[in-house]
């Protein structure tokens, strides 16, 4: 076993294959995966030296700069879905995957039993049509999250003096934790819907009004629901739509398409 750094930031226990390993492994254990690869294949982007090896994102959590991957690890709405940050990404479109990170364009090969969840876009940060439009934006990186979160508190600290200052989140946590502290002001919000507010934007005032509507860790539960959005998960790998980001927390046999076209050409894949 050795440590592998994939080009998407995450550390990765994987092990090294034979290239007789390789072949048995893709007669066994991803042998249905591999005939739909040949039809609709995953692509994705590595840094390594080793030409083909597993890899089980499982194993090791990767870090991300955008809070909405951590949100996804803790609200309610994405139970059952394989965690991001354990996880390896990968694209239906090569050019897409070979416009991500650094590192040699690879085959990105799941075994038969791992799950791969689908992205409605090319971005899984593009997919979440149903906040878009409540963050009034295209993406949800972590200028969206935290104008809508700033949004709130112009919006609470008119009615609650007691409020802490906006201070921006660093992480999925403590965006959850100041969810939780403007909560408590929330029935003095929704007692202002519809007046003219001093010194507050409009789009402050209607961005908080939508949101203080429930409990706020409902709001962005529901705002993110995966299942309102447009995701999808697959156990067969054969009817994958074109130019969409995937992500799976299963074992996966990544292969560089250097290598891949060479064991072709030789006849040894089929």
């Amino acid at each position: 076993m050795r440590l592998l750094e994939l080009s998407s930031g995450v550390k990765q226990i994987s092990s090294k294959l034979s290239e007789d390993d390789l072949l048995r492994a893709l007669k066994t254990e991803a042998k249905n995966s591999y005939d739909a690869a040949r039809r609709r294949p995953i692509f994705t982007k590595v840094e390594t030296k080793e030409p083909f090896f597993v890899a089980d994102p499982s194993k090791v959590k990767r870090s991300s700069k955008f809070i909405v991957d951590g949100l996804t690890t803790l609200l309610s709405s994405w139970r059952g879905w394989a965690d991001r940050l354990h996880s390896v990404r990968g694209w239906t479109s090569r050019e897409l995957a070979d416009s991500r990170n650094t590192g040699e364009l690879c085959l990105l090969i799941p075994t038969d039993k791992a799950r791969v969840h689908v992205c409605d876009a090319s971005s899984f940060y593009r997919s979440f049509k149903k906040a878009h439009a409540a963050f009034e934006t295209e993406k949800i990186d972590n200028d969206a999250l935290c104008t809508w979160l700033k949004s709130l508190y112009k919006v609470a600290r008119t009615v609650n003096d007691k409020l802490p200052k906006y201070e921006e989140p660093e992480s999925a946590a403590q965006f959850m934790q100041a969810l939780k502290a403007l909560d408590s002001s929330r029935k003095a919000v929704m007692a202002t819907r519809g007046e003219d507010l001093p010194n507050i934007e409009r789009e402050d005032a209607r961005r908080a009004w939508a949101a203080f509507g429930d409990d706020l860790q409902s709001t962005i539960n529901k705002l993110l629901d995966p299942d309102d959005n447009g995701f999808s998960t697959h156990t067969s790998l054969y009817n994958l739509p074109d130019d969409r980001e995937v992500w799976t927390g299963g074992k996966c046999i990544i292969i560089t398409l250097d290598e891949y076209e060479s064991l072709v050409k030789r006849s040894s894949l089929k």
